[in-house]
């Protein structure tokens, strides 16, 4: 289990875009390990769409919804946050040709 504190990539790159393409580098690279991945949420305040699609999104486009269910995992979660994450994969639309 590779935990990533979200909070430290958001520092560095004080781009939501970027950590978001960051974050999935991380899991996918997890996941071709057959590692899963926790993503640790303390001190992110909001989780936008320019996050959460190259990283979320790519990752159900790439995996699969079911994928990413038994891959990824929080900690530090807020109640707010938990219910941005699940809304967004309950609704997400994967790219089609």
């Amino acid at each position: 289990m590779c935990t990533i504190k979200v909070s430290t990539i958001l520092s560095k790159t004080k781009d939501y875009r970027k950590t978001g393409e960051e974050l999935y580098r991380i899991m996918a690279e997890n996941f071709d390990k057959g590692e899963n991945t926790k993503l640790d949420m303390s001190d992110v305040e909001a989780i936008p769409s320019l996050l959460l699609n190259p990283c979320v999104g790519r990752f159900i486009d790439e995996h699969g919804i079911e994928q990413l269910r038994g891959h990824l995992s929080f900690a530090n979660i807020l109640k707010s946050q938990a219910i941005r994450f699940k809304d967004y994969i309950q609704h997400y639309k994967p790219i089609t040709d």
